[in-house]
């Protein structure tokens, strides 16, 4: 039988989200919900933007492969958990390609340092102004065995390309 946690980031953990990087300033970023956020995104000046979220990957699930699903929309995408390139979804300018339907699929295996405690996943999008909009998007899915977290819900959003994984 599959289990699947539904996260709801923002609201776990609140205005007090732990950062995987001291210099940010909290007031750059805005909620938004997700994956809602992705089917009618805001324009972009220069077409890139930040998202990020925190989730907490269970102790059971330390040194076990790990699966995050994403689902691509008209755009491109680069996906960091704590800060490490997981992979990504495209090609990001100069060779901008999109990654749509092309569903990513990036595996890894949390160690310890990583389970039992919040983790942040950013993602570092790129999408031109003529990319479709109102694609029926799933939200990620973190899946080790036969449990997952579903990351729909409140996300956290910046526009520009500042580093700010």
């Amino acid at each position: 039988m599959f289990r699947c946690f539904i996260l709801c980031a923002m609201a776990w953990f609140g205005s007090h989200a732990p950062s995987a990087f001291a210099d940010e300033k909290p007031a750059a970023w805005e909620v938004t919900s997700f994956p809602e956020a992705w089917r009618k995104p805001p324009k972009l000046e220069g077409g890139f933007a930040w998202y990020r979220t925190w989730l907490q990957i269970p102790e059971s699930w330390s040194e076990k492969e790990t699966i995050l699903h994403f689902e691509a929309g008209d755009q491109a995408a680069e996906i960091f958990l704590e800060g490490k390139r997981l992979g990504v979804i495209g090609s990001l300018p100069p060779e901008y390609r999109s990654g749509m339907g092309h569903p990513a699929e990036f595996r890894f295996a949390p160690n310890p340092q990583l389970t039992g405690r919040a983790v942040s996943l950013h993602v570092r999008l790129y999408r031109p102004s003529n990319s479709r909009e109102n694609l029926n998007l799933a939200a990620p899915l973190v899946v080790c065995g036969e449990e997952a977290i579903l990351l729909a819900g409140d996300w956290q959003f910046t526009p520009g390309d500042e580093a700010k994984r």
